[in-house]
């Protein structure tokens, strides 16, 4: 996924789920008593909520799931975080093997990964496996992947696959771990929490929208760029659907900043909103941001004390009958509720127990509704 720094400009509405990337980044078959410990490590590449989704597993070459654990109790993940999915009862076992004093903050127990080097591992988003590590319906006793009583791991800088390839991991081989009884005096240790995804394509510097009379102008800079081959600029102005209006050709492999510039002839009355659905030689892509502008409709509130730590404030100048206001993960999960009292003019939320990352302040009534970035410290 390419490192993205950004600029957000104008008002945002809700929007459905922007692509999410997660991936299997490693997995563990212990030599603890029972194959302990058993599990496997995720590596969040954007800011995920976890809702719906879960780790599932394939033994001994079935077409079938044998055994699935829940992710939706993670909630929202930020990006460039480590998610450890450990067996049921193999959580005593993993922070002995590793040292630890307590779990990882990002830590889920459930049957799955219950497998044993192999097992196929696939991680599914709630409507498809987004990534797996084996073949389904195969054993892989025997096969290039097969590690029991070891371990697999990602190479730095893949990305999510539902078509397996053997290629992108490293593998200590089978009975590799046996004997061991720490990770770190093993003679084969296993890698965690080691995955890199910051050798990246692009760094985005700036991205933003402004009118330019009856037309939106879109400009974004570059200060690095790898195998960068184009950019899709999308738009959508209902709120649901992006659809793209245009290209732009990349710089392919430049140090220099460059600078880009891209011209919407006929945005739509009111907010309009826009990415960069960013494309490399080898197709593997990524998205920017959302920015936004409006020909329109003043905005209805306000924030005051953003980017914000403990409280966020959102003002008003007239009542608002009937509305409420919501805290929305960049995924679109709601997180938090309140309704308007008619006579007051302002309204804060305390966010202290909110992860670092990007999120919308949404008001909304009968009569409209509109959100607003706001980025928690």
């Amino acid at each position: 996924m390419k490192k993205i720094f950004f600029l957000l400009t104008g008002h945002l509405i809700f929007l459905n789920s922007i692509t999410s990337q997660v991936l299997i980044s490693g997995i563990f078959d212990g030599p603890l008593s029972g194959g302990a410990p058993k599990f496997a490590e995720l590596y969040v590449y954007e800011t995920t909520d976890f809702s719906g989704w879960a780790l599932r597993s394939y033994n001994n070459g079935s077409i079938n799931v044998s055994n699935s654990t829940s992710l939706t109790t993670l909630g929202v993940v930020p990006e460039g975080s480590f998610v450890y999915v450990i067996v049921t009862n193999q959580d005593a076992s993993f922070r002995t093997y590793f040292n630890l004093i307590t779990n990882p903050i990002y830590t889920v127990i459930g049957p799955s990964p219950n497998v044993n080097g192999n097992d196929v591992i696939t991680l599914y988003n709630g409507s498809s496996n987004i990534d797996i590590y084996g073949v389904i319906g195969i054993d892989g006793t025997g096969q290039s992947w097969y590690y029991e009583d070891g371990w697999a791991y990602r190479g730095d800088n893949t990305f999510p696959n539902h078509v397996f390839n053997v290629g992108e991991w490293s593998l200590s081989g089978a009975d590799a771990t046996d004997g061991c009884n720490t990770n770190s005096t093993c003679g084969s240790q296993f890698p965690i929490g080691s995955f890199d995804g910051s050798l990246l394509p692009i760094e985005l510097t700036n991205f933003k929208v402004e009118k330019k009379q009856n037309k939106a102008q879109l400009t974004w800079s570059t200060a690095t760029e790898t195998n960068n081959d184009y950019a899709v600029i999308q738009h959508v102005a209902d709120g649901n659907h992006f659809s793209a209006i245009g290209k732009v050709a990349g710089g392919g492999t430049t140090l220099p900043a460059r600078q880009y510039i891209f011209i919407h002839d006929s945005p739509k009355s009111g907010a309009n909103y826009y990415r960069l659905k960013q494309v490399d030689f080898d197709r593997a892509f990524e998205y920017s941001r959302i920015v936004a502008v409006n020909f329109e409709n003043p905005a209805i509130f306000r924030l005051r004390g953003n980017p914000v730590a403990t409280q966020l404030e959102i003002e008003w100048q007239e009542p608002l009958l009937g509305a409420v206001a919501e805290i929305i993960s960049a995924q679109g999960a709601l997180l938090a509720v309140k309704n308007i009292e008619e006579e007051i003019l302002s309204q804060q939320f305390d966010v202290s127990d909110l992860p670092v990352g990007h999120y919308f302040i949404r008001l909304k009534s009968a009569k409209f509704s509109e959100a607003i970035p706001f980025q928690k410290l």
